[in-house]
């Protein structure tokens, strides 16, 4: 049976560092902020899905949030508010937040909600991403050897 080491040596060797992923981060409830950004400079096309995912999730046919609750429904809120009310249902794909609206807030998206791409906005997202990761994500565990030549400089 393989490691995860054995793996990331593998990948680093077959086809070089820039290759080793990170862990899932575009859909995971437990994705850090760093990771967001992370994707939105490196794979804005996998941040616009898993926004387009959220939005579906929670404004369609099987959405638990309550409009009447948090006082507007979940696309206004997105749209407009700084912050979700207090809830008890779950507000996006985030375990406390809507990446969505972490995105608009963040300055992330553009009015159509796809992830900015102009070369200086992803120099600030992976700026943004190396400032707020911390030594508590698999990434980080892996050593500097190990991680992809963006976050490594």
């Amino acid at each position: 049976m393989r490691t995860r080491d054995d793996c990331i040596d593998i990948i680093t060797q077959v086809y070089g560092a820039d290759y080793v992923p990170i862990k899932s981060a575009c859909f995971c409830p437990a994705s850090k902020i760093w990771e967001l950004y992370w994707l939105a400079a490196d794979h804005p096309d996998l941040l616009d899905r898993a926004l387009v995912l959220e939005r579906n999730a929670l404004t369609g046919r099987h959405s638990r949030f309550d409009a009447v609750e948090s006082g507007a429904s979940w696309d206004e809120l997105v749209r407009t508010a700084d912050r979700f009310p207090s809830s008890n249902t779950t507000v996006g794909l985030g375990r406390s937040f809507a990446r969505n609206q972490w995105a608009r807030v963040n300055d992330v998206v553009d009015e159509q909600f796809r992830v900015r791409r102009g070369p200086s906005d992803r120099a600030r997202f992976r700026l943004r991403a190396a400032t707020l990761r911390k030594s508590d994500n698999a990434l980080d565990g892996r050593g500097a050897s190990h991680l992809p030549v963006a976050l490594a400089a």
